[in-house]
C-alpha cells in the first residue's frame, strides 16, 4: 500500500515534464521578445552587423535594407516568434509553426560562429546561448505540433444537455 507521501511524490514525478517544457517555452518567449525589440536600438544594429555582413544566409539584407532596416526587420521577426510560441494554450498548431520557424532562425544565428571572422570568446559565448534556445525550439515544436493533432483529433463535445433538450423540443 501507497504512503500519502509516495503517491504526492509520484503526482510531483508525472507533472515535472509539463511544468519544464512550460519553463522552457517561456523563456524562449522572453528571449525573442526581448532580443527582437533590442533589434530597434542602434547599438544592437551595431553590434549584429558584423555578424549578418558575413553570414551567407543573412547578408543579403544589406543588398536592400540599411544596418538599422535589417536589423528592425530581424526584430519584426523574432517578436511575431515570440508572440506565436507564446499563444500555445489558445493555438497550439500556431505555436508549434512559431518553435519550427525558430529552430530555422537559431541554426541560422549559430552559423555565425563560423562565418564571423575575428570571431571573440565574448561573443562566441553570447551566441552559445542560442543553442540552449535552439533545443529549446525542438522541444516546443514537438510539444505543440502533438496539442494541436490531439486537439484535432478531439471530437467537437456535444452541446450541454439543457441546449441539447431546448434543441429537441
Amino acid at each position: 500500500m501507497q504512503t500519502r507521501l509516495s503517491l504526492t511524490l509520484e503526482r510531483v514525478r508525472k507533472s515535472l515534464p509539463n511544468v519544464g517544457i512550460g519553463i522552457l517555452r517561456y523563456s524562449l518567449v522572453f528571449f525573442l521578445l526581448v532580443f527582437g525589440a533590442l533589434k530597434w536600438t542602434k547599438g544592437e544594429a551595431d553590434r549584429t552587423r558584423t555578424l549578418m555582413a558575413n553570414s551567407p544566409p543573412m547578408s543579403w539584407m544589406y543588398d536592400f535594407l540599411s544596418v538599422q532596416g535589417a536589423s528592425i526587420a530581424i526584430g519584426v521577426i523574432e517578436l511575431s516568434l515570440g508572440v506565436m510560441i507564446a499563444s500555445r494554450r489558445l493555438l497550439p498548431l500556431i505555436s508549434a509553426w512559431g518553435s519550427t520557424l525558430s529552430i530555422f532562425m537559431f541554426l541560422t544565428t549559430l552559423s555565425f560562429l563560423f562565418t564571423t571572422p575575428h570571431l571573440t570568446v565574448q561573443r562566441a559565448g553570447f551566441l552559445a546561448k542560442d543553442l540552449a534556445l535552439f533545443g529549446a525550439a525542438v522541444l516546443t515544436a514537438a510539444e505543440a505540433c502533438d496539442a494541436a493533432r490531439s486537439r484535432r483529433a478531439t471530437p467537437v463535445t456535444s452541446l450541454p444537455a439543457q441546449a441539447q433538450t431546448a434543441l429537441e423540443r
